[in-house]
């Protein structure tokens, strides 16, 4: 199960603007870097281990897996141009190829545009 220490942010809203490498570039590199190059993962395994694995290991069971009653994200990508874009000195970049982002049944990304809406909720532990 990989694990990040980058800070959440948003590409518009209060956090617009501000930096934290790795922020938006960690989990497209995991794909790219354990699927596509070093293929020590199947597409599917990497992710299971990006979302449903993490959810599982903390017992969050309306969180794994889309179904009636649980909050599913879902994420729509081209693999085929998928890659992290953000760099050193431009470290704040969407990943490119990802076409739309649903967060709990709302698109917050549609044809590659951030939508502005939020749908996410905080889940306590």
């Amino acid at each position: 199960m990989p694990g990040s220490d980058a800070t959440t942010l948003a590409p518009d809203g209060v956090l617009a603007g501000e930096k934290f490498h790795g922020a938006y570039t960690w989990a497209s590199w995991f794909l790219r870097r354990m699927v596509r190059e070093t293929k020590a993962l199947t597409l599917p395994d990497a992710i299971y281990r990006l979302t449903s694995l993490p959810a599982r290991r903390l017992g969050l069971e309306n969180r794994r897996r889309i179904a009636q009653g649980c909050h599913a994200d879902i994420v729509v990508l081209d693999w085929n141009r998928y890659s992290e874009r953000g760099s050193v000195d431009n470290p704040s970049q969407l990943a490119q190829g990802v076409e739309h982002v649903m967060v709990n049944g709302v698109f917050t990304l549609a044809n590659g545009q951030v939508t502005g809406e939020r749908a996410g909720r905080i889940v306590r532990y």
